[in-house]
């Protein structure tokens, strides 16, 4: 059965395309509601919701001209994607079925329209498959083997990296597990890099099954100080907090500022960087480290960093009237913030028009590491 039968084949504009509903998720409940986790993960210190991630920033960002295209009229959008109902929508315990579903429903919706403004806008591209290399000061233990260091060859010649590989396999001791490095299920990269062989990562993306995490405990305040927002005693190590261990350490290894849980619940979006006040002397748009070494910026970010975090409903979206819809929706904020990590030398002209807007319209809400109005290439989202 095709989910789409009944509505308009294809939408007429780029809100239209990011604000139809998702489909209505059929839950195959049972099996095991343990998530995966790792003693060396990291974590944060502090973890608030991130207030200032609402639609009214879509509105005033880049003078609003970032919303005004995604009004403009198309005629050449891709048809809504067909999802089966027994196959694609029927999604259990295990994550591929959640990870099918994106892959095709969301990740097809998001990069047409992620496309669309690419000519003016310069956005980083979803991809389903990570690709990137790790940052070289952090690329993380292996898998299975926690306590060692994954080491991710970047050899040119590839006869040579296989050869090494093999070599390291055959001279293993018995029982010891391949090591590489953590990686997210999916990323996103740079329009001017999808065609590199090593591509630097800009927005690691995790997938959970609903069935085995969501963010409710989190925005309840059953799990962090009402005042401080620090975790109450031995949450953080629970595994009911596996899922946000883990992605914040993928935002770690590959020095990137924004992440995701994605989950047929909702988008758990968040940004981390340190706590506390301190003057890094990093634009936001900056990456957590730069240089070859750890940097003084990441280190405190792993010791003691915050996670601000915004939960996107999965069922958010309108069938009609989607000009005056004025809420998020999960393909509409992933849009957003892939648009966010732009590359900001091509997009800087636009950069500073829509920083100039956002000062005067929010009253220096900043969003950011931290802002320095003499930097600039400085972002404050």
């Amino acid at each position: 059965m095709n989910y789409m039968a009944g509505r308009r084949r294809n939408a007429q504009s780029v809100i239209e395309f990011l604000t139809a509903k998702n489909p209505r998720i059929i839950p195959e409940k049972g099996g095991n509601r343990k998530n995966t986790s790792r003693h060396d993960w990291h974590y944060p210190t502090e973890l608030r919701e991130w207030e200032e991630f609402d639609y009214e920033t879509l509105e005033v960002i880049f003078g609003g001209e970032l919303l005004k295209e995604a009004h403009e009229k198309r005629d050449f959008l891709p048809h809504y994607p067909h999802l089966d109902r027994e196959i694609d929508i029927t999604v259990g315990s295990h994550e591929p079925s959640t990870i099918t579903l994106y892959d095709k429903w969301n990740h097809t919706i998001v990069l047409a329209s992620l496309r669309v403004i690419q000519d003016k806008f310069h956005p980083c591209l979803w991809r389903k498959k990570l690709g990137a290399k790790n940052s070289k000061d952090d690329q993380g233990p292996a898998e299975g083997n926690a306590e060692g260091s994954g080491k991710e060859f970047q050899d040119k010649d590839t006869s040579k990296r296989r050869s090494r590989t093999k070599h390291l396999q055959k001279n293993k001791p018995l029982g010891q597990k391949r090591k590489r490095p953590r990686q997210p299920d999916g990323g996103s990269v740079s329009v001017y890099e999808t065609g590199a062989e090593t591509a630097t990562e800009r927005f690691p993306k995790e997938y959970k099954p609903a069935y085995k995490w969501n963010s409710q405990r989190l925005r309840d305040g059953l799990l962090t100080d009402k005042i401080t927002g620090e975790w109450l005693r031995g949450m953080a190590q629970k595994n009911e907090n596996a899922p946000l261990r883990q992605a914040y350490t993928y935002c770690v290894d590959y020095q990137c500022r924004y992440g995701c849980i994605l989950t047929t619940e909702e988008a758990f979006i968040f940004r981390i960087k340190p706590r506390g006040r301190e003057d890094t002397g990093i634009a936001p748009d900056q990456e957590i480290s730069t240089g070859g070494e750890p940097s003084r910026l990441l280190n405190k970010v792993k010791k003691d960093g915050l996670m601000q975090y915004a939960s996107i409903p999965w069922a958010n979206g309108c069938d009609e009237d989607h000009e005056h819809y004025r809420k998020w929706t999960v393909n509409l904020a992933l849009w957003f913030v892939h648009q966010r990590r732009s590359d900001t030398e091509k997009s800087e002209k636009n950069e500073k028009r829509g920083r100039a807007s956002w000062r005067a319209t929010l009253n220096y809400r900043y969003i950011g590491l931290s802002y320095e109005a003499s930097t600039p290439e400085s972002m404050i989202f």
